[in-house]
């Protein structure tokens, strides 16, 4: 996972001024070399973020979930908590080291994927490249990011998906592993919690058949303590009918 390298050269012959002096086998040994020694195909991840998308101007929620306030506890932070079936945007920006200009922009090509996993993994959405300044506009669903370009220092992947309806402490894992390119490795963890008892209808049309249950119990129960009440237990002779009749005594 450290991304190291190794190259096995068949003869010192290879780096001989006679094989040196052809321009295509030239440009051949300094690419390997180049590659070798970690000065191409170099990436590193400069920061990764996730935030849920609101539907809607109307759409508010706790601070106590969200990234909070300029100056509060946390801020800056990345979203602490989720709720099933939001929308979520996942970024990462990445970088490429060059040896003619050091760290620059990601190629914007790669195939990135980022998977949403608690013990298996649950969704697996493909990342495109955009630029910063639009994938910061992508917090409302009716204005998503427009795909483009690098951002002048970094290239910014971007996807927007669904969270599942099943609440729990999930992980936004990215692995990616490819000929040529350093490994990149990352895991944000953000917990997901299901609706609240103000978040949801009162009486659900599913729950109907158990409301109803309970309540023809409560009936049911009802009824037969008014029936064992009123019943006339002496003249049925019942419970509490011989009392007050005495015994006569045999001699």
């Amino acid at each position: 996972d450290n991304s190291a390298r190794a190259l096995w050269i068949g003869s010192s012959a290879l780096f001989s001024d006679a094989r040196l002096s052809g321009g295509s086998t030239r440009a051949v040994l300094e690419d390997l070399l180049a590659w070798g020694f970690q000065e191409k195909g170099v990436l590193r991840v400069v920061k990764t973020e996730h935030t849920r998308v609101r539907k809607g101007v109307d759409d508010v929620r706790p601070a106590y979930e969200g990234e909070g306030r300029e100056g509060e506890e946390g801020f800056g932070e990345g979203q602490r908590m989720y709720r099933i079936k939001d929308f979520v945007t996942y970024s990462i920006e990445l970088e490429q080291y060059t040896p003619e200009l050091g760290w620059s922009p990601a190629p914007r090509d790669l195939d990135l994927q980022v998977t949403l996993h608690m013990i298996d993994p649950y969704i697996t959405v493909p990342l495109h490249a955009t630029t910063s300044d639009d994938s910061n506009s992508a917090t409302n669903l009716s204005s998503p990011p427009v795909r483009s370009s690098k951002s002048k220092s970094s290239t910014t992947y971007t996807a927007t998906f669904q969270l599942p309806d099943r609440h729990g402490v999930f992980s936004f894992v990215l692995l990616w592993r490819r000929a040529g390119y350093s490994y990149l490795s990352t895991k944000d963890t953000a917990p997901v919690r299901p609706f609240n008892h103000d978040e949801h209808p009162r009486f659900l049309s599913a729950a109907w058949p158990y409301v109803g249950g309970a309540w023809s119990t409560v009936a049911g129960f009802l009824v037969f303590v008014g029936v064992w009440v009123s019943l006339d237990w002496a003249r049925l002779g019942g419970v509490g009918a011989g009392k007050g009749v005495k015994k006569s005594k045999t001699a």
